[in-house]
Formats: structure tokens, sequence, C-alpha cells
């Protein structure tokens, strides 16, 4: 009974009731939408930037690769490149795999030389999990069938003084320990913010296999999945048959591989939850205002309420549920309208910014349930909150007092 009192009594001002619930739809429609925003943003800042370019979604490698690779990149490589690779590509979820062989030596122009960590790749396996290596290009092109193909690093290459079309003298210690040398024609020099600019140097995979008498080895095996969202979840599974293969190697997936990803997808929600406490405040306050205007409208009706028996505490549950019933149903409008408006914005090529070299950054909304149940959870309790005092006042009235009012 109470409650539906409560719903009609919503509407006896129906324009208050009105601006009240545009509020707090306002409201909730700008904190969820905010959260997919930056979702979007973040998916787009990790996706794009790096596992389309640099890390793939997830990476395979010997489980001593980490601790010992500085001091044996030589000595922690997976013997078995080709068969794993092969596995891997017909685990589930995984749309493509690819391996790099870590290559450590020296690299020479005849009149400089300098030390260079670079990678040895697969340049077709490369295309199919990293779609956005060739954006990191800054001059020249992406390595071809030419064995004796490099491409450098954009800071070694502006330390050795070299260009696009210069030959360099490469250098490393074989397998064995002997000493081998290749001359190597730069074709490309790139930049990212994942690989060292500084030492890097990208050879084919199996010129460098053969280089430093490796053959059918890998340092890592990067790998692609045919769905983003569910990447950790490949990863895991991709670790667990591994293991019951017996293969001493680990999984690490790209929230291990990115930098700094716990530490920006920890900022975008603090600007999310920061945005989402403010407005609701805001909003609290409008609808504490609402429930007080409502009580002094309605003071000798409550007066007459009191007088024929009503317990204070009932009069205090009808506004109070008069304040929930306002909070939540601009909540649930709210709601609809924004994951409406999120997919609507996404199914139409999401939002489109200017970004840096002239780059387009496209953003697709994607609702965080996080957030949104924040903004619900909040519109909730600032609905009860705000319309405490006001009902509390209610249940206060002197009902003699309330009836005599001219």
């Amino acid at each position: 009974m109470f409650l539906n009192i409560a719903f009609q009594n919503l509407w006896r001002n129906k324009r208050r009731t009105l601006f009240t619930e545009l509020a707090i739809v306002f409201g909730v429609v700008v904190v969820i939408f905010t959260g997919a925003f930056l979702k979007g943003m973040f998916r787009f800042w990790a996706q794009d930037v790096f596992i389309s370019a640099t890390t793939g979604a997830f990476q395979i490698e010997h489980q001593k690769y980490r601790a010992e690779s500085t001091l044996d990149p030589l000595g922690t490589t997976l013997t078995n490149g080709a068969e794993l690779i092969a596995s891997v590509e017909r685990m589930p979820g995984v749309q493509a795999a690819y391996g790099e062989l870590r290559i450590v030596g020296i690299v020479s122009n005849g009149s400089r030389s300098d030390v260079f960590d670079g990678r040895g790749v697969d340049r077709d396996g490369q295309g199919r999990v990293l779609p956005g290596s060739d954006d990191l290009i800054r001059a020249g092109r992406s390595l071809r069938d030419d064995p004796n193909e490099v491409v450098l690093g954009q800071l070694l290459a502006d330390k050795l003084g070299v260009a696009v079309g210069d030959q360099v003298a490469i250098v490393v210690r074989t397998l064995q320990g002997g000493i081998d040398l290749m001359y190597g024609k730069v074709v490309g020099v790139k930049s990212g913010s994942h690989f060292p600019s500084a030492t890097y140097l990208e050879m084919n995979l199996s010129r460098a296999q053969k280089f430093l008498r490796m053959p059918n080895r890998v340092s890592q095996i990067l790998v692609k999945t045919r769905e983003f969202d569910r990447s950790v979840e490949y990863a895991e599974t991709a670790a667990a048959k591994l293991k019951d293969a017996g293969q001493p190697v680990i999984v690490r997936n790209y929230t291990e591989l990115i930098p700094m990803y716990v530490t920006v997808g920890s900022v975008f929600k603090l600007i999310a939850t920061t945005i989402s406490l403010i407005l609701f405040v805001i909003i609290g306050l409008g609808i504490a205002n609402a429930m007080f205007v409502a009580i002094r409208e309605r003071r000798k009706e409550i007066g007459t309420l009191l007088a024929i028996g009503m317990e204070p505490f009932q009069t205090r549950r009808l506004f109070l549920l008069e304040g929930v019933l306002i909070g939540l149903l601009g909540a649930v409008i709210g709601l609809v309208l924004a994951v409406g408006l999120a997919h609507a914005i996404s199914a139409h090529g999401g939002l489109r910014f200017d970004g840096p070299d002239s780059a387009i950054i496209t953003v697709l909304p994607r609702i965080d349930w996080s957030i949104t149940g924040l903004a619900l959870g909040l519109s909730f309790v600032i609905s009860i909150v705000a319309s405490w005092f006001p009902a509390a006042a209610s249940a206060k009235l002197n009902p003699v007092e309330a009836l005599t009012e001219a």
C-alpha cells in the first residue's frame, strides 16, 4: 500500500518530479557513458598501441627466460620452435602465432660501433599476429625475403649515423661459443614504446637462426587471439595445455606485458569514480531539496494523517519510499539511455580524434559494468540518504500545529 501511495504522490507535482528525474537521468548517463568512453580509450591504448603492434595478446617463453636471458640469451630458448608454434595455433581461441629469436651483439657502420639487443622475426607470422607493426616504421620499410635485410631502432640508427640503404656489419657469439659476422643492408628504421629504440635490430628469423647456429629455436612465441576480451582466458588455457604436455614454458598475457597497464587502468577507474561521486552528491542535494519542498507543501496533509492515527515512522517510510522511487526510476532510465548511446556510437564507427603524427584515434565505447554498478548503487544509496532527513522531518511534525497553519 505504501509503495502505491508513494508512487502516486510523485506525480502530484509533475514539473518538480520531472526536473528531479532529469537531473538523475543526466547524472547516470554521464557516469555510465564516461566509464564506457574511458574503457574504450583504455582498450584502444592497450590493443592498438601495444597488442597489435608489439606484444600480441600473450607470449610463450622458456620458464627461465626472464631470470637468465640477460646472462644467457641463447641458452634460454625453446628448442622445438616450429612444432611448438604449430601446436599453439591449434589451441582454443588462437588465431595466429609466430616466433622471435633474441639476438645480442655488436653492430657497426665501419667507423662507429654499438651494442644491439634485437630480434630475429618470422616476417609472415609477424604480419598476422602484429598487424600494427608496420605502423612503427619511421623510414624505409619492413623486412621482406632478402636474408641480409635489417631494420634498426631509430635511436640506434641515429647513434651509428646510418640511414636506409646503408650497410652495417653485425657480430654475434654463436650457441657453440664461436664468433660470426654478417653484413646487413638497412631497409627500415622503426620506433615504438615497447622496445628499446636505442639498441633494437631486427632481421629475418631464418637468417638469425642460421647466424647463431640455432636451427628451429625461438626465444618467444607471440600469439594473436580470435576474441580480444577473452585473451586472458585463452592464455590460461594455453598455459594449462603446455604444462600438461611437459613443456618447460611460461605464458604471460598482455596485462603483464604492457608497461604500466595496471597503473593506467587504475587512473581511468579513479577518474570515472571521482566524476561519479561529484555528480551524485549534486543529485542527492536535488532529491533532498525536492523532498523538503514536498513536505512543506503537504504539512496539513501530514498533520491530518498523524491526527487520524498514522504513526510517525509510517510517515517517514512514505516519504523515504518517494525519494527511493525517484532515484531508482531515474537510474533505470539513465541506464537504458547510456547503454543505448554507447552501442549506437560503437555501431556507427565510434568516436574519432586526431592523434599524434596525423594518426586517427578511434574509440569504441565499451560499457564498464563495474562503473555502471557503481552508478546504480550510488543512485540507490544517495536516494536513501537524501530522502532520510526530509522523511525524518515529516515524522517530527506536530499534527496540531500543522492543521492550524494558515
